[in-house]
């Protein structure tokens, strides 16, 4: 060991080497010997170097320069910036531009020309993918496209948006806008997809991507944003563009991390692209589309890795390829290309601290507009959850919203997670899980895994007849959500589906037994209903049988008051339903509706007659459902509906079809607080997010309000009047202000 070398120096002037347990003059000299003396490392005392060659002293540092070519890392003074820049610039040649110095020390950066980003045209490419038992990903994606592309809230800008669904499969309804496109495809990493949404638009508009727009904006579905209060007369997109002009910047994210050597993508700073704002280019396309750059950083002292290259949009083998090729070679190929890079994280960066996983530092996050909530590498984690809760409140608060769950009495069944029963924290010591409860504690609310609660006792003695059919496969949220109330209230669950498999969620993870049901289209329903009656007649324990499809959307206007509206009915009544109806003959309409289990065998002889009878659709109506109440009454049975036709107040000089569910009336009843359901694909046209419930927005997070929503049969017809037109002028001339 040489004579002057000083250890304790050497370590402490990296702090890198601190992380890495070399603390002996053994493991230090060996490290200096073997690597540092290449990086020019010193174990002198940084503080008091003021001169490196001829060329390079302290005098002649311009610190301010030096900040302005480091965004982000913020200094106290000229000698702390001095100190930084030999500990880690100097090793790879990076300097400051002012000082007259050897040409390999210049950073010649590239100077830009950004157009004004609010008169610009931006292309959105919007990565999707779904994960089986978890509902995160629906919850971005919806409060991105309610609220993030809400044209009514934010200024006025020339975007359009391209949602990639990777896997095909997506519960959230995104709005038929013609600057809203969607390409389905199988599932690929977020680079493929990215660089899918680049071909798309190219072939949708048979030009290059940098003549079709001035900047494209690259987003995963694992973020959540824009967490950024609405102003008519500012965007969310602003600030990274005025962050991108202050700093002559190609790209601008939300926070960026300053990787160490011992980093196979370090060292150096790289920004983290769960949201990128790019000014492109010939040049920039080619490099993030041609250019190769390999996984491993030449300055990283890294040796775990097999070397390999790849571009860094683009196909990728592995996870560990998209992100050292994809996420850490985003920042080197355009550093290595001369474009400087900026972020909207303002404090300063500390070497080999993650800024955007779980630390005491976190709340500068909700600065930077995108957050990332979970950090989960395959079954495990890299970091606890990030601002999970202030980022749902600040949703719910955006999407006027409450959480219908939040009760005090409701408690969770953990056994029903699909979830390993021990996991670990790479990054975290002690922040791993023994048990499922410990796992959802910490990472799976906000996850969002579907967990039903235990049972309580509000309801006894009762069972529900539940009628599903997904043509996609899916039970989706709202009908999740309908069911675990229906479960925590006390009912017994008779699930039956028409679809031919579930894919969203693992059976194993419901508290009841699916039936898989032969689709037989029209009256399908009713068939359910015979079929589950007559299984459960003969051996039946059951005071109150309900009957329930998919086509209600419940409790819109909370559990409590759905609860109280049951046990009301139930007082005034033998059966009963939600609405009735005169059109062809008086009756309760469909679903829902509720018995004494006395009836059942009068229902079963009134199906087993008729059904055989029905041919067409029509028939099912006409037949059945029409009949099904006249014939109970005239068995003398007691009958009763929660909002009657009799009720509704219709106006004069105009033919109401489907008075209960005509947009036209709806604000006469939907938030009545005995009013619990809502045949939404009737009515989710012509409603918005504030003429509603915050329950009833709780239960459409994935759904679409408006005229861009699902549009339904009865306005193709011309039944309804046009969404349009009633958001447009009904609103206001009928007073359509449903608020409680």
């Amino acid at each position: 060991m040489e004579k002057k070398f000083d250890w304790k120096m050497y370590i402490q002037n990296y702090e890198d080497l601190q992380k890495a347990n070399i603390d002996t003059p053994e493991k230090a000299f060996s490290h200096w010997k073997s690597y540092g003396k290449k990086e020019n490392r010193t174990y002198e005392d940084l503080s008091k170097i003021m001169v490196v060659n001829e060329n390079i002293n302290y005098d002649m540092f311009d610190w301010n320069e030096y900040m302005l070519q480091n965004p982000g890392i913020f200094f106290s003074s000229k000698k702390a910036a001095w100190k930084h820049w030999l500990a880690y610039d100097n090793r790879y040649k990076k300097a400051f531009s002012k000082i007259k110095v050897p040409d390999n020390y210049v950073n010649k950066t590239k100077e830009l020309f950004l157009p004004d980003i609010r008169s610009a045209k931006i292309g959105i490419i919007y990565v999707y993918y779904e994960i089986k038992n978890k509902q995160k990903n629906q919850t971005n994606l919806s409060f991105f496209l309610k609220y993030g592309l809400a044209e009514n809230k934010w200024l006025k800008m020339n975007i359009t948006t391209l949602v990639i669904i990777n896997g095909y499969d997506c519960e959230v309804m995104i709005p038929t806008k013609n600057n809203i496109k969607v390409l389905r495809q199988k599932n690929k990493s977020d680079w493929e997809g990215w660089l899918d949404g680049i071909n798309f638009f190219e072939n949708e508009y048979g030009a290059k991507i940098y003549e079709i727009f001035d900047y494209i904006c690259l987003i995963n579905a694992s973020s959540i944003g824009p967490i950024y209060e609405n102003n008519i007369n500012q965007h969310w997109l602003i600030p990274f563009y005025e962050k991108m002009k202050k700093n002559n910047a190609v790209i601008c994210c939300p926070c960026a991390n300053m990787l160490s050597a011992e980093d196979a993508g370090g060292p150096g700073i790289r920004v983290g692209p769960i949201f990128s704002l790019i000014k492109i280019s010939p040049d920039i396309i080619k490099i993030l589309t041609n250019d190769l750059i390999c996984n491993v950083n030449a300055g990283s002292i890294n040796k775990n890795f097999i070397i390999k290259q790849g571009t860094v949009l683009g196909p990728k083998d592995t996870k560990i390829d998209a992100a050292l090729i994809g996420e850490y070679g985003l920042s080197r190929i355009l550093l290595n290309n001369n474009y400087n890079l900026s972020w909207i994280y303002d404090e300063q960066l500390i070497e080999n601290v993650r800024i955007d996983f779980s630390n005491n530092n976190n709340h500068s996050l909700l600065n930077t507009i995108f957050i990332k909530n979970n950090w989960r590498w395959d079954d495990n984690y890299s970091s606890l959850p990030v601002l999970y809760k202030e980022c749902i409140e600040f949703v719910n608060n955006k999407l006027n919203i409450t959480d219908i769950f939040n009760i005090q009495d409701i408690t969770y069944n953990y056994e029903l997670l699909n979830v390993n029963e021990k996991g670990i924290n790479y990054n975290f010591n002690n922040c791993g899980w023994n048990n499922k409860k410990e796992y959802f504690e910490i990472y799976g609310f906000s996850e969002e895994n579907v967990l039903f609660p235990y049972k309580t006792n509000k309801i006894n003695n009762s069972c529900v007849v539940y009628a599903h059919y997904d043509s996609e496969n899916i039970i989706k949220d709202y009908v999740l959500k309908s069911l675990k109330v229906l479960y925590y209230l006390g009912y017994d669950i008779l699930f039956y589906t028409a679809s031919e498999k579930i894919l969203n969620v693992d059976l194993k993870i419901l508290p009841f037994d699916i039936t898989f049901f032969k689709n037989e289209n029209v009256g399908t329903d009713w068939k359910i209903l015979l079929h589950a009656l007559k299984k459960i007649h003969n051996n039946s324990c059951y005071e109150w049988i309900f009957f329930i499809n998919d086509s209600l959307l419940f409790p819109i206007n909370g559990i409590t008051n759905f609860l109280n509206t049951i046990n009301n009915m139930r007082q005034k009544s033998d059966f009963w339903g939600h609405w009735d109806s005169y059109e062809i003959r008086w009756h309760n309409i469909g679903a829902p509706i509720e018995f004494k289990s006395k009836m059942t065998q009068d229902i079963i002889n009134f199906l087993d007659d008729n059904i055989p009878k029905c041919r067409v659709n029509f028939d099912y109506i006409d037949i059945i459902e029409t009949k099904f109440s006249l014939f109970l009454v005239n068995k003398g049975y007691k009958n009763n509906v929660v909002i009657s036709d009799a009720s509704l107040n219709k106006p004069k000089l105009i033919n109401i079809v489907c008075p209960s569910h005509n947009p036209l009336l709806l604000n006469q009843w939907i938030n009545n607080k005995t009013a619990f359901a809502i045949k939404w694909k009737y009515t989710i046209s012509y409603l918005n997010d504030t003429t509603v419930s915050r329950d009833l927005n709780f239960l459409t997070k994935n759904l679409y309000y408006g005229q861009y929503g699902l549009i339904s049969k009865a306005e193709k017809e011309g039944s309804f009047v046009s969404s349009k037109y009633f958001e447009e002028n009904y609103i206001q001339r009928f007073n359509y202000n449903c608020c409680p």
